[in-house]
């Protein structure tokens, strides 16, 4: 162990000037700054607390949660070591100290390289590592080109998928022509471990990094002393001079780095016509070479001059970075005019084999012929496979409801993000869970299916266990990829999908298109559920056209309903005054219904936001969620299978209702027992208080919205949760600021008859005394979340027109409150008033705000409430109506 390891990690004689003279500087000077600027304790702690608690222990013997415990006792520490090492790069000797396990490969490993070794850092020093790899994340989308998507944010795995499926499909219908292509798969030996650290260093300087940071990230890589931990033993010590340690936070984005050398050699050569890459259709960019991790992709012509220029360029880059191609597993996939012969040449020059049909690319098949049912059995024997082995194990019904939420129905997740998985064989799974659930102890007992799936798949608030409906779950996960292709459209996947199926719009008209691969078959399924959800943003209106795109906020409708057909192809810009960008009320009441005026009329516009673009109006906060895909298919399939229009009940007596209530719900097995009995129950105590009594052969209608009402009771997800609240929030009584101190109290009240909502802001002193109130009203029907933040982003302006030395704002929205604290960016009308307020707050550096209970909010929900006139109302001390004032007395004393 020790000799193998001591050699793999020693450098190696290497020339990387071929590859570093085509690296061009992307890194700005804005940027070096922004990666050396001076570290705070909030972001030491962020960093710790990224980790899993639970992670492995380094030398030291403490693993993350200890840190994350104690991190009151422990943090001043922590963040001096950590400001030390960026100020001055010294790291100490101790947190230099590596563990190596190693962790086989294989099942019966026989050599040495069929174990993978693991670096176990100290904690500390994952800390530096990770405050390092969060700044340098946020640049890299600037350096790493499209052509890789592992660990860069907003890239995904999917991405490198869809784009290989799509060219591979390309190459097995090509049957004819005089060029044939091929696709290599390179398999990279050992790729962190044999980095060299030379070439790393080069990498960095000529992108443009500063020095310093240059010099951080080179001791980080070079500061280490590994001991290999074997059966109880230490082998060591090993001091490395190359190599990148698994385990460390830094690794691989660094290795991006280094791979990106590759990339920019085989687009060097491209450029110099050497290779040329797949173009799947003559308005697509070319293709020619896709990266994730060391998981690679080239393409070019099948042709003996370009198969020798990809085997330069790869001596090139394995002279450069120390890496090594595994040629025994690397492949050739040709395309389908390839004749024997020129397959057989490539295979040759490279010193690879050909590829079969059922190779794989991240863990999926490269091609889906017609047998989809053999090609993707294996999603189904590996579930079977999981199941069989929980059969024998004494397994309560929660225990079994855990497995299967879990690890079973998480299974197919990866390959469902992708592919379309046959009806039948996501009904197949679904009877493996099936069987598995209602399965006694006993081998030999298949126990008594009580319920459906399909009733098992029900939320737990209608009566179901909230299993996952696999195909539902399935188009939900492909709407995502829909998504991406209409928000992203100039990324590699969305420019490549663009041309070939939908040239002329946008992802929400695309059509199947002709010969068609499998992934947009399976992406196209899906494209009714996205424009369910997708709404343009109102910018400045220059690129929606008022009756096409999608861009009214509403579930309901997209468009307005009202509109001339003339003026289909209008744009919404021509409905603001110039130059204002405010709406023209008066037009746009002249060219709308009244109920689609009000809708527009309530959008809220803004200065700050001037361009159009995507939000999913399914979410509060504007972010797209599989989510709320698969519960909007859940509720269609819930209220077509439970919901009752008309239920008929006959009078009588108590005990006979009761009889025949019974007697309806054993005639409808399909509805849920506790949603039913709930609506029933409601429907009979309305009748029994309005008419006191139950008129013979009287009909009860209840209707879905009664059943709705009890699901949104009953729905967790309503229930606001304690994200990003302190001790000081929540409290239940209005309580008098501190001395020196104002307190604001904000609420928002609507009117939905009269078409408008109003905020209100109540001033008081420390002695509870109302100082000012202002109260303000504005046309249109909003969501109370965006009526409560336009207030808030109101009150905070109010505020700062005056010279009050230290104000508590409070408000009884959490949701406002909680968004005000995040740092998640939202992309819906909520999200920019939201950050709006941000702006102003941040400038306010006396203002500090808090969440409230209602009960401690009265005063203001009070003002609020009386006053929906559109003229504003401002009241000083001593001018109160006695109604208002004796709400603020009440709430103050």
């Amino acid at each position: 162990m020790f000799d193998y390891f001591s050699g793999l990690f020693t450098a190696s004689d290497t020339n990387w000037e071929r590859i570093i003279s085509g690296v061009q500087r992307k890194i700005t000077d804005d940027m070096n700054q922004t990666l050396l600027a001076r570290i705070d304790k909030d972001e030491v702690k962020e960093a710790l607390f990224q980790m899993h608690p639970d992670k492995a222990p380094g030398p030291d013997g403490f693993n993350p949660g200890f840190y994350q415990k104690y991190w009151d006792i422990v943090g001043s520490d922590v963040y001096q070591d950590v400001l030390n090492f960026m100020e001055k790069g010294d790291f100490g000797t101790q947190l230099k100290e590596t563990n190596i396990v190693l962790i086989p490969k294989t099942s019966a490993p026989q050599f040495m390289s069929d174990l993978r070794p693991i670096a176990l850092c100290n904690v500390v020093y994952k800390i530096v590592s990770k405050v390092l790899a969060n700044r340098l994340k946020n640049v890299l989308h600037h350096v790493i080109s499209e052509a890789q998507s592992a660990f860069i944010p907003g890239r995904l795995i999917t991405d490198n998928i869809l784009v290989s499926f799509e060219v591979m499909h390309y190459m097995k219908r090509k049957r004819a022509g005089k060029e044939a292509f091929m696709a290599i798969k390179l398999d990279m030996s050992k790729v962190y471990d044999r980095v060299e650290w030379g070439f790393l260093e080069a990498m960095l300087q000529k992108m443009g990094l500063h020095a310093r940071w240059v010099d951080l990230i080179m001791r980080c890589v070079s500061g280490v002393r590994y001991t290999i931990t074997t059966e109880g033993k230490e082998i060591g010590p090993i001091i490395p001079s190359r190599g990148l340690r698994q385990g460390d936070p830094l690794s691989p984005y660094l290795f991006l780095i280094c791979a990106e050398g590759l990339s920019t050699l085989l687009s060097d050569f491209e450029r110099q016509g050497k290779i040329r890459g797949c173009k799947v259709a003559r308005a697509t960019p070319s293709i020619s070479h896709m990266f994730f991790a060391d998981d690679i992709y080239l393409y070019c012509r099948a042709t003996a001059e370009e198969a020798y220029h990809v085997v330069d360029a790869l001596s090139i880059f394995q002279r450069a970075s120390g890496q090594q191609v595994n040629l025994n597993k690397s492949s050739v996939f040709f395309s389908s005019n390839a004749g024997e012969a020129c397959r057989r040449e490539m295979c040759s020059i490279l010193n690879m084999q050909e590829a079969d049909e059922h190779s794989m690319y991240l863990g999926l098949p490269n091609i889906l012929g017609r047998r989809k049912n053999a090609i993707l059995g294996f999603l189904k024997e590996r579930m079977r496979s999981k199941i069989q082995s929980w059969e024998n194990k004494f397994l309560s019904k929660p225990g079994k409801e855990t497995l299967i939420k879990s690890i079973a129905q998480a299974l197919p997740s990866y390959a469902m993000g992708v592919f379309l998985i046959p009806k039948g064989m996501c009904e197949d799974m679904e009877k493996l869970m099936c069987k598995f659930w209602w399965k006694s102890g006993s081998s030999n007992n298949r126990g008594v299916h009580w319920s459906s799936w399909e009733r098992l798949s029900i939320h737990k608030s209608k009566g179901g266990m909230g299993f996952r409906s696999l195909q539902d779950f399935n188009l939900a996960l492909l709407s995502k990829q829909g998504w991406r292709l209409l928000c992203k459209p100039h990324s590699l996947v969305g420019r490549l999908f663009k041309a070939r199926y939908y040239t002329n719009g946008s992802f929400l008209e695309a059509e199947m298109g002709s010969n068609p691969s499998y992934v947009w078959r399976s992406i196209f399924e899906a494209r009714s559920l996205v424009v369910e959800g997708a709404r343009l943003k109102v910018g400045n209106g220059s690129s929606i056209r008022m009756g096409h795109d999608p861009w009214l906020p509403k579930a309901t409708h997209r468009t307005p309903l009202s509109l001339h057909p003339e003026l289909t192809n209008n744009l919404v810009q021509s409905l603001m005054i110039p130059v204002s960008l405010v709406w023209d009320r008066d037009l746009v009441r002249d060219i709308f219904s009244p109920e689609d005026a009000e809708i527009i009329l309530s959008i809220p516009l803004s200065l700050d936001r001037l361009e159009d673009s995507w939000y999913w109006v399914l979410e509060k906060s504007g972010l797209f969620s599989v989510n709320s895909v698969y519960r909007v298919l859940q509720d269609r399939k819930e209220e077509a299978a439970l919901g009752l229009n008309c239920v008929r009940l006959f009078g009588g007596s108590f005990a006979e209702w009761i009889e025949q209530t019974w007697l309806l719900l054993d005639q409808t097995r399909r509805q849920s027992l506790v949603m039913l009995c709930w609506g029933l129950w409601k429907a009979r105590n309305d009748l029994v208080w309005r008419n006191k009594r139950l008129a013979p052969n009287s009909v009860v209608v209840v209707s879905n919205s009664v059943f709705n009402q009890w699901s949104q009771a009953q729905h967790k997800s309503d229930i606001p949760t304690a994200a990003y609240l302190t001790d000081a929030d929540g409290v239940e009584k209005w309580q008098c600021p501190n001395p020196g101190s104002v307190k604001v109290n904000m609420d928002a009240a609507l009117f939905p008859d009269l078409g408008t909502y109003s905020f209100a802001c109540l001033a008081r002193d420390e002695l509870g005394h109302p100082i000012e109130a202002l109260s303000r009203c504005f046309n249109g029907h909003v969501a109370p979340e965006l009526a409560e933040a336009m207030g808030f982003r109101e009150a905070l302006s109010w505020i700062k027109k005056y010279n009050w030395p230290r104000v508590i704002l409070e408000s009884d929205c959490l949701l406002v409150i909680q968004a005000l604290r995040s740092n998640v960016s939202m992309l819906s009308y909520f999200g920019d008033v939201i950050s709006e307020c941000k702006t102003i707050w941040n400038s306010s550096n006396n203002v500090s705000c808090m969440f409230v209970k209602r009960s401690a909010n009265k005063a203001a929900h009070a003002i609020a409430k009386a006053f929906y006139s559109p003229a504003d109302r401002i009241y000083k001390e001593g001018e109160f109506p006695s109604s208002i004032l004796n709400v603020i007395l009440g709430d103050a004393f």
